[in-house]
């Protein structure tokens, strides 16, 4: 795949797209709670035009430390933040053909929606002010690549494991049960056991999201594309804690 990739957000989810990428644009680190947040996405915007040339280009937005219980305020900051960084790309925008991709949350997304299974085209309900935000940022996402001649990739993620979870946010229970195991330490659980959850290994989504891209730079118009991004096989809390006691 011969495009170029700059990627923000070195977490979870994002960190294995530096490894995954053949062309990688690097970026300055980024300095979150600076003032001058819109100053840093311009000058790494600049760089990053030169960088692409005339080829084909994604820019992944992976960032914020949001979870479900974070508060409206805090999630506003990071719909500002992606806003900045899109009006950063529309000054330096690349000559060839584009793609913006947002990470999102199915979870999030679909929270009360009804009649599983969910796909596409099932109506967005969240449930929560994360979800609200993901949902916006998605939009900001869409109508900004719009207006680039670019395309939006948008991609509702199961529950994303694997090396580099942040075990400071309450999230990631296969990383908090694999710590319990190790450490014969307790971990809370504030759902019932019998609680259904998709999961899907982060090196496997990172691998995706590039195939996701490989095929949208290959459309030869501008499209808005919305995928889910899960396995096919969906497992109970208790049988991850099951299995976790199994092994030990």
């Amino acid at each position: 795949s011969n495009y170029v990739t700059w990627v923000v957000g070195r977490g979870l989810i994002g960190s294995p797209f530096h490894s995954a990428a053949e062309h990688e644009f690097s970026s300055s680190k980024i300095n979150w709670q600076a003032a001058s947040l819109n100053d840093q996405f311009q000058s790494d915007a600049k760089r990053f035009r030169f960088f692409a040339g005339d080829r084909p280009w994604a820019v992944v937005w992976s960032a914020g430390r949001g979870v479900v219980g974070t508060s409206a305020t805090e999630l506003a900051k990071e719909s500002q933040a992606l806003t900045a960084f899109l009006a950063a790309i529309a000054k330096y925008k690349p000559s060839g053909r584009g793609v913006v991709v947002g990470v999102s949350s199915a979870g999030a997304i679909y929270a009360k929606s009804t009649n599983p299974p969910f796909n596409e085209a099932t109506e967005p309900a969240p449930a929560s002010d994360y979800g609200e935000a993901k949902l916006e940022q998605e939009q900001i996402i869409a109508s900004n690549a719009k207006n680039l001649g670019a395309s939006s990739l948008i991609l509702r993620t199961a529950n994303v494991y694997g090396y580099g979870q942040d075990m400071q946010k309450a999230q990631g229970l296969i990383s908090h049960l694999c710590r319990t195991a190790t450490t014969r330490q307790s971990t809370n659980l504030y759902v019932s056991p019998d609680t259904m959850r998709h999961y899907i290994y982060n090196l496997d989504f990172a691998q995706l999201v590039h195939r996701a891209i490989s095929r949208t730079l290959d459309n030869s118009s501008p499209e808005n594309i919305v995928k889910i991004a899960a396995t096919d096989q969906s497992v109970t809390v208790g049988e991850l804690v099951n299995l976790k006691h199994s092994k030990t």
